[in-house]
């Protein structure tokens, strides 16, 4: 079994994001770990006409993006992978500067120096 966190952060093009909720749910050697932010939430309402509690059904498991005790924060939860999808500047900017406000970032790989 694989497991898969899946953050859905603020930018424009939150479609992709939930599109590939949808692709992962058909899909059951993958278990999924599902992180929305507080911008994305905003996107989905302005932009799009997807319902943010069934989207959240696609995952395994989902997590407040404010929870930074979750299971998925921990470096001894291990995954396969992470992937943001869009990724905002915003976490961006958090993953490369570590700068862990929410749950996204906290739960997410070291990014190697460069």
């Amino acid at each position: 079994m694989k497991r898969l966190i899946v953050a859905i952060s603020g930018a424009t093009g939150v479609q992709m994001g939930a599109r590939l909720l949808e692709v992962l749910h058909h899909m059951p050697q993958v278990e999924t770990h599902l992180v929305i932010s507080r911008g994305a939430e905003v996107i989905f309402q302005r932009e799009t006409s997807i319902d943010l509690e069934e989207l959240k059904k696609l995952a395994d498991y989902t997590y407040d993006v404010d929870n930074l005790a979750a299971a998925i924060s921990g470096g001894s939860y291990r995954t396969d992978g992470m992937i943001i999808l869009p990724c905002s500047m915003k976490t961006l900017s958090g993953l490369a500067n570590a700068y862990d406000e929410d749950l996204i970032v906290r739960a997410a790989p070291p990014v190697p120096s460069v």
